[in-house]
């Protein structure tokens, strides 16, 4: 997923055509994305998943079933849906 300089992932702006569409977009999802308690929330659930993911991981008795590498693409592709989320949830400032 490419970004901006600002670090906002160009999928948010990818719909709008003028630079000026995009700065105004940016600067809106910006300020309600940084300090909302439901997108904080939101984050945290994310992080949440990707631990009991890690967890559900490494246990040893995931290796005792002959499903184990369908178990193993499922678990990799929910890790990596789960890290675009949060990706598109949070928005780091560049100074």
């Amino acid at each position: 997923m490419t970004s901006t300089s600002k670090n906002i992932a160009t999928v948010w702006t990818s719909h709008l055509k003028s630079k000026e569409d995009k700065e105004d977009f940016e600067n809106t999802l910006r300020s309600r994305l940084n300090g909302d308690s439901i997108t904080d929330r939101l984050v945290a659930i994310i992080k949440n998943r990707l631990d009991q993911i890690e967890r559900q991981e490494s246990s040893i008795t995931n290796y005792d079933s002959s499903a184990w590498p369908y178990r193993q693409a499922d678990m990799n592709g929910r890790r990596a849906e789960l890290k675009v989320l949060l990706s598109l949830l949070t928005i780091k400032e560049t100074k």
